[in-house]
C-alpha cells in the first residue's frame, strides 16, 4: 500500500516525499521481494530528481520514521 502511495506522490512531482516513503518501506530486511523491487524502482526515480544531499537526507529521514505513524497519516488522508 505504501509503495503505491510513493508512486502516486512521485507522479505528483513530490520526489522527496516519495523517497522518504521508499526508505521507510525498504528499511526492514524482511520485505517481500515484489515490494522491494517496486519500492526500489520508485526510490531510483525519486533519487534521480534530487540532489545527492537532498536524497541522502530523505532516505535518512525515511529510515528513522515510524511505520505506524506514517501509515496512519496516509490512511487518514485517504479517508478524508
Amino acid at each position: 500500500v505504501l509503495t503505491g502511495f510513493a508512486q502516486l506522490v512521485l507522479a505528483e512531482d513530490r520526489a522527496e516525499e516519495a523517497l522518504r516513503l521508499t526508505a521507510l518501506i525498504l528499511a526492514p530486511p524482511a520485505c517481500y521481494s515484489e515490494t522491494r523491487e517496486r519500492a526500489t524502482a520508485v526510490a531510483e526515480a525519486a533519487r534521480a530528481r534530487l540532489s545527492p544531499d537532498a536524497a541522502e537526507a530523505c532516505e535518512r529521514d525515511g529510515r528513522a520514521a515510524d511505520l505506524s505513524t506514517v501509515a496512519a497519516a496516509y490512511l487518514g488522508k485517504t479517508a478524508a
